[in-house]
């Protein structure tokens, strides 16, 4: 899952990139490799969706050039907590269901897990998605704030 923009871009390198290494330091991004026109960091890891959403890129690359700044991204922790939205529930009831299905009860038990998960079914991909949006959203205005820091100076 990758990410990519570039906007046109006519001002101060220096301070476009020192206003993006700043925000990475910030929020516990590892600077990889920074110079006057480039800054490569590597994400924190996304736990939950109680946290700047920044930190669902895993890996960030800002290159500031002299007509443009462009940006890629891995979303590595948007991937992650997709993932576990993805597969946790149907995991989890066909577990518990195995268990039902063990113990002496009624064979109808079996189906009690997937009722309780069954709105997880349909709640996942749109939880999925609305991260990925607060991730793109935040890297778009990351990317809006160095142009417009580069261009006031």
């Amino acid at each position: 899952m990758e990410y990519r923009k570039t906007l046109p871009f006519d001002g101060d390198r220096q301070r476009a990139v020192d206003l993006a290494r700043s925000v990475f330091i910030n929020n516990n991004f590892k600077i990889e490799s920074a110079d006057q026109a480039e800054v490569l960091v590597r994400g924190p890891g996304m736990q939950g969706t109680r946290q700047n959403p920044l930190v669902g890129a895993s890996r960030v690359r800002l290159r500031v050039e002299a007509a443009s700044i462009e940006l890629s991204a891995e979303l590595g922790g948007v991937r992650r907590i997709r993932n576990f939205l993805l597969l946790f529930p149907p995991a989890l009831a066909s577990l518990l269901s195995l268990v039902f299905l063990i113990l002496p009860m009624q064979p109808f038990a079996a189906a009690i897990p997937w009722l309780a998960v069954s709105p997880w079914l349909f709640l996942s991909p749109l939880m999925a998605r609305w991260i990925r949006s607060r991730t793109i959203a935040a890297l778009d205005t990351l990317l809006h704030n160095m142009k417009l820091t580069g261009e006031m100076g």
